[in-house]
């Protein structure tokens, strides 16, 4: 591998994939994490990358999108905290709010916000065509 480090990367991308389809019950990583997992374990080989390969995997990388990536960007925008909904044996692209202790203008909150986050991504997704 330290001949073709291009090799090496495209290797943990589709390791670490793979590793994020993994099932056990109703829990699985998520191929963000699984990649992630599978590049420390890659990175401790000390291969030579040259800069222009790391940005170009890099920006592959940052630019895909998990079902995950929704809910983390709505609590860094707007505090809102919700759980992704493939956990808990739900569609993937689900998300899943408490019912529990919360005022109903609260969940008026929550939908304001989270119909706001995904029009950003509906934005980007235009905007890149």
């Amino acid at each position: 591998m330290q001949a073709s480090p291009e090799l090496a990367i495209s290797l943990t991308l589709a390791l670490g994939v793979a590793l994020g389809k993994v099932k056990i019950k109703d829990f699985s990583l998520g191929s963000v994490t699984g990649v992630l997992l599978m590049g420390v374990l890659v990175g401790q080989l000390d291969l030579l990358i040259s800069p222009t390969v790391k940005s170009a995997f890099f920006l592959i990388f940052l630019f895909t999108v998990e079902p995950v990536d929704i809910v983390f960007r709505l609590a860094e925008k707007s505090s809102v905290v919700l759980l992704n909904g493939g956990g808990f044996a739900g569609p993937e692209w689900s998300v899943r709010v408490s019912l529990a202790n919360l005022e109903n203008k609260d969940y008026e909150v929550i939908g304001k916000q989270l119909s706001e986050t995904m029009q950003e991504y509906v934005e980007a997704w235009k905007e890149s065509k």
